[in-house]
């Protein structure tokens, strides 16, 4: 049984009481009017926004099983502080000893806090500057760009997960909220989730897990912000609080939509080239089928493309027999884990049956090793002996203090 969102309430009252990270503990929740701690609710959970003296996080708790296991979390902020990008918020996964409620600890997912508006709510008050959405376009083919580059998925783009934020004189979009985040260590497993349904392929699963998974939300999203710097009326007519200008049954029926038609009537050419794409993306059976954005828009190759061919194999050898097909996918792709024993991808940090840390394996398309994660610098448990990141605290293993 998880904690309510009450419990959670009657603890944060003393971060230094409940929390282990010392940040946190030095740190004060912001609260409401009656004085009470003042969080934002979710599916899942909670976000309490913490202020400390140099810097301010947002933490999230949780109040229900996950179908995103712990080892997801660790992956997913392992991998970010692997390949970190202006665009992406750095966060750490504090498992098993987040917070402490009612004498038991409970894991919590401390990120920095980043000062913004929502997409939409960004959009609504700059109507009457549509030049500006052009240059969020802009930004937007950089965000999706950086994510093909590192072989990542967001999984849930929407206008509540892009956050509009200051930059100097400008602004500049930031992706929040990693619950359904796809990273290369995932590969082979099933999504969490399946996304907003007004921004997502009509016939998209938890199935359709992987790298490109994005490719069809990223477009929908650019369509949307170039379409509204060339009408922004759109947005009174077509937005309903739940997309930007296009719905699940625009996706559905694309030859029969009134924002597919209006969008064709802008009488821009490259943006009714997209339009096409968007729309025989919708007609296909595979949902991650579209090209990136990037290629969409340049022509060039894609980083990452569908259906990579290998040259053909040479021809058996009697007197060199190769392993079965089963032992050498074994040794090729997966890595015991020496503790439970579990298979994991060789690319993971983390082993998906006990989560705890693995032996780092690097392959051609894996992360970067962490900073500073050296052979020479782990952390030995002087209890039960695993190695540790030099930055934790306490064992990832035992749970004894590290400090």
């Amino acid at each position: 049984m998880w904690p309510s969102l009450d419990r959670y309430n009657s603890v944060i009252h003393k971060p230094d009481a409940c929390f282990v990270d010392p940040e946190l503990r030095g740190g004060w929740p912001v609260r409401d009017r009656r004085g009470l701690p003042a969080p934002a609710t979710g599916s899942f959970g909670c976000v309490y926004h913490i202020h400390t003296w140099e810097s301010s996080f947002a933490v999230k708790c949780f109040t229900r099983e996950v179908l995103t296991s712990e080892w997801r979390y660790t992956e997913v902020s392992a991998y970010i502080e692997a390949h970190p990008s202006p665009y992406l918020v750095k966060c750490d996964y504090m498992v098993p000893r987040g917070i402490m409620v009612d004498g038991r600890w409970y894991p919590v997912l401390k990120m920095d806090w980043v000062d913004g508006l929502t997409l939409d709510r960004f959009i609504e008050s700059k109507l009457t500057e549509p030049a500006l959405f052009d240059r969020l376009a802009d930004n937007w083919v950089e965000i999706m760009y950086m994510l093909e580059e590192r072989g990542m998925a967001h999984g849930d783009l929407q206008h509540g997960n892009v956050l509009a934020c200051k930059d100097g004189d400008s602004v500049t979009l930031k992706l929040v909220d990693y619950d359904g985040m796809y990273v290369p260590s995932f590969k082979g497993e099933e999504g969490s989730e399946s996304g907003l349904v007004d921004y997502q392929h009509p016939r998209r699963t938890g199935r359709d897990f992987n790298e490109r998974m994005d490719h069809f939300t990223g477009l929908v999203i650019y369509l949307s912000l170039r379409a509204l710097a060339r009408r922004p009326e759109l947005w009174q007519t077509y937005h309903t609080g739940e997309n930007l200008i296009f719905r699940r049954k625009d996706f559905q029926q694309p030859d029969d939509s009134p924002v597919f038609a209006e969008v064709r009537r802008l009488f821009d050419p490259p943006l009714v080239a997209l339009l096409d794409q968007l729309r025989d993306g919708c007609k296909a059976v595979d949902p991650s089928g579209l090209p990136s954005l990037h290629s969409l828009l340049t022509g060039e190759p894609e980083l990452r493309p569908v259906g990579r061919t290998a040259p053909p194999p040479p021809a058996p050898d009697v007197t060199d027999l190769p392993e079965p097909p089963d032992a050498l996918a074994d040794a090729e792709l997966m890595l015991p884990c020496p503790t439970c024993a579990t298979k994991n991808r060789a690319i993971a940090r983390y082993c998906r049956g006990c989560g705890l840390a693995l032996p780092y394996t690097a392959t051609g398309d894996g992360p970067l090793p962490l900073t500073g994660v050296t052979a020479t610098n782990v952390r030995i448990c002087p209890w039960c002996g695993l190695e540790n990141d030099p930055t934790n605290h306490w064992c990832l293993g035992c749970t004894a203090l590290l400090d």
